[in-house]
């Protein structure tokens, strides 16, 4: 390499690094200054509770926009910003109609049993031999995958499933939900697994509730 070569190559190298230290130092100067200008926008939009507090913080922001001095408020750089949210809770597990329900089940049982509400279907029955080792792979697996169960009853003493309830209103009467509920008893009856239907009534027996469940219950 000539030695024209070589200082040139010196001059572009100290050249390109004072460029980089330049902009590292304006990106971070602006990046200041446009936290400064958040915290003005935030101080005009917030509630005017304590007027005279407000007015002085906005001075010390425009003086500190308008002039190379430190910040004399907090500067909060921005960021990515907050992420947006993609899901939200659920106001009640149960629907009034349920909770009441569930009230007169759980006080109709015996002390040996509890109950558990809205189970996924997947949770109480599985494939039998599913394809290739995993019940998830096997078709017979979307005929539970979506499906729940409005309360199970369990034997306290090792959770063994003792009892599924469908809580029948009058959308049972649809004909895609009763395709529904033929398929479930179907699925049900094949794990070896009663499944009672109750109808929604304005008031249960709860003397008659619990005959029933008894009868179940002892087998």
């Amino acid at each position: 390499m000539s030695t024209t070569t070589a200082l040139l190559f010196c001059i572009c190298t100290s050249v390109l690094v004072m460029i980089a230290i330049i902009v590292v130092i304006v990106v971070v100067r602006w990046r200041t200054r446009i936290g400064m200008l958040v915290n003005l926008v935030r101080l005009v939009m917030a509630p005017a509770q304590q007027p005279r507090a407000r007015s002085g913080a906005l001075g010390a922001v425009l003086r500190d926009v308008l002039t190379d001095a430190s910040p004399s408020v907090p500067v909060h750089i921005p960021t990515r910003g907050t992420p947006r949210r993609h899901y939200d809770a659920v106001a009640m597990v149960l629907t009034p109609t349920e909770q009441q329900f569930a009230t007169v089940l759980r006080d109709s049982l015996p002390a040996a049993y509890d109950i558990m509400v809205q189970v996924a279907l997947q949770r109480v029955v599985t494939v039998r031999n599913p394809r290739r080792g995993q019940p998830w792979r096997d078709k017979r697996w979307n005929q539970i995958s979506q499906k729940s169960l409005d309360f199970v009853v369990i034997r306290r003493a090792d959770s063994k499933l003792m009892l599924a309830i469908e809580l029948d209103d009058a959308t049972h009467l649809q004909a895609n939900r009763i395709a529904r509920d033929e398929l479930l008893d179907a699925i049900m009856h094949d794990a070896g697994l009663p499944l009672l239907h109750v109808p929604v009534q304005s008031h249960y027996d709860r003397h008659a509730l619990q005959m029933q469940l008894l009868g179940y219950l002892s087998q």
